[in-house]
């Protein structure tokens, strides 16, 4: 089997690199996959905690390995796609969380992970925790990564790259 030419790796960052789940349940104590409560989301961001999100397990050792590639890495995550100061709010937070964490890869902020698949193209991988968004980026002509876990990623990206 011929690898393809891969040119660019996305690398989505709430459920890939960081752990947005585990810091709202702390928060709220609820699930904010199964409560989509735009108070709570508010308060979120309003507390800052998008800059206090622990890494995902096994996402330094991603990390390292996606340094090691020679494959161009960018992040691409979602600003939530409420509204356009809290948008940038997120954004700011979550660009301080890479800077903080040493992750110097360029990074891009869409307002909403629909959004995502306008970078979706021949030759870009898209490493995401949501389904959804991994199949629209096959639709579009990328090659997604639905990310479980990084031992399943990296035995996955090695056929890639």
């Amino acid at each position: 089997m011929n690898k393809p030419d891969v040119q660019i790796i996305y690398v989505d960052l709430d459920g890939v690199l960081a752990n947005f789940r585990a810091k709202y349940i702390e928060e709220f104590n609820e699930d904010p996959d199964m409560v989509k409560n735009v108070r709570h989301w508010v308060k979120f961001v309003e507390k800052k905690l998008f800059e206090e999100l622990d890494w995902m397990k096994g996402a330094k050792g991603g990390v390292k390995f996606l340094k090691k590639s020679n494959v161009h890495v960018k992040i691409l995550s979602s600003s939530g796609g409420r509204d356009k100061p809290m948008d940038e709010e997120v954004q700011k937070q979550k660009a301080e969380w890479l800077e903080l964490h040493g992750i110097e890869w360029p990074a891009i902020f869409v307002p909403g992970k629909k959004h995502k698949i306008e970078y979706a193209e021949k030759g870009a991988i898209l490493i995401d925790d949501d389904e959804e968004t991994i199949d629209r980026w096959n639709e579009a002509g990328g090659i997604g990564l639905y990310h479980t876990d990084w031992f399943t990623t990296e035995t996955i990206l090695r056929l890639f790259i």
